[in-house]
């Protein structure tokens, strides 16, 4: 058992509110992470921002919707090195960096084909 992370693209007629979606069958998922703690912590904190909820556990399979402006300050972030500093270096490697830029490529590509996004992770 652990964090397994994902990201879904769906149509914007399958939107509900920024906290939720019409079911998984109606989308995409076309992003996905394993025990990507920095990106949790960052995304739990735009989580909260967005809806004022604070409990790690109501965030569990909780959907939260990210738009161009969100994912562009992910992106910033993730450059500036904001999402490893509060871990350890080797905790939010070269790699998942690269990975989590390539979300943020991908997700901002699926915005400008009209598709919304969310994050949803799962512990």
């Amino acid at each position: 058992m652990g964090l397994d992370q994902f990201a879904y693209s769906t149509k914007e007629q399958n939107v509900i509110n920024d906290e939720d979606f019409k079911g998984v069958e109606s989308a995409h998922a076309f992003f996905q992470w394993r025990k990507n703690y920095p990106l949790q912590n960052w995304m739990q904190d735009f989580w909260s921002d967005k809806t004022g909820k604070t409990s790690v556990y109501e965030f569990n399979c909780s959907p939260i919707r990210l738009r161009e402006e969100d994912i562009e300050f992910l992106r910033k972030d993730i450059e500036s090195g904001k999402l490893a500093e509060d871990f350890a270096e080797n905790d939010y490697t070269s790699f998942m960096k690269e990975r989590d830029l390539s979300f943020c490529k991908m997700a901002l590509e699926k915005i400008k084909e009209g598709r919304a996004i969310y994050y949803v992770p799962w512990w």
